[in-house]
C-alpha cells in the first residue's frame, strides 16, 4: 500500500491518464453519467467520460466551465475563477463513476460520501472558458471504503490533485 506522500508525489509527476493508454471502454455522454451517479443537475459537475480503463482503475472525465456557469466566484483581481471545493466534488463524482464502472455498486446509483479528504493541492486557478480534464484512479479498495486519487487538468497545466476516501452507505 502507498503511503498519502508517495501517492501525492506520483499525482504531481504527472498526468494519471496519457495518450498511450489502452481503454477497455470508449467515451460516453451525461445520460450515461446520470444512469451511474445519484447527482442531478446543477449539481452533476461532470459533462461526459472520455475514457475508462477497467485493468488500471482509472477514468478521464471532462467538464466545460462557462462564463455563465453559477457556481463561478468574483476573484480579487476581478477575474472569475472556478471554486476549489467544486474542484475536488468533480474529482469525488468521477471516482464515483469509476467505481459504478467497475461494478463496485450493482445496478443503481450508489449512496456514496466523502468520508476524507486526505490531501488536497490547488496549484493553478480555474478560470472560464475552459473544458477541464478530470483523471482518477482507484489507489486502494476495502470493505466499504475505496480511496481514490485525482488531478484536475487544463490542457497540459495541472491545476489541482486530491487524495480522498469515499464512503458507501448501505
Amino acid at each position: 500500500m502507498l503511503t498519502i506522500a508517495e501517492v501525492t508525489a506520483q499525482l504531481r509527476a504527472g498526468p494519471l491518464w496519457s495518450d498511450d493508454v489502452l481503454c477497455s471502454a470508449g467515451g460516453f455522454g451525461f445520460d450515461k453519467l446520470k444512469e451511474l451517479l445519484p447527482h442531478r443537475p446543477p449539481f452533476l459537475l461532470l459533462d461526459r467520460v472520455e475514457q475508462f480503463d477497467s485493468s488500471c482503475k482509472r477514468l478521464w472525465a471532462v467538464k466545460q466551465i462557462l462564463g455563465s456557469d453559477p457556481n463561478l466566484s468574483p476573484h480579487r483581481s476581478g477575474d472569475s475563477t472556478y471554486p476549489n471545493v467544486l474542484l475536488i466534488e468533480c474529482m469525488g463524482q468521477a471516482a464515483v463513476c469509476l467505481l459504478s464502472l467497475l461494478g463496485h455498486f450493482g445496478m443503481k446509483p450508489p449512496s456514496v460520501r466523502l468520508a476524507r479528504l486526505h490531501h488536497a493541492l490547488f496549484i493553478k486557478p480555474v478560470r472560464p472558458p475552459v473544458d477541464i480534464d478530470i483523471h482518477v484512479a482507484l489507489v486502494e479498495s476495502r470493505s466499504r471504503i475505496d480511496r481514490f486519487a485525482g488531478q484536475i487538468w487544463v490542457g497540459s497545466q495541472l491545476c489541482s490533485l486530491a487524495i480522498g476516501d469515499l464512503h458507501l452507505l448501505r
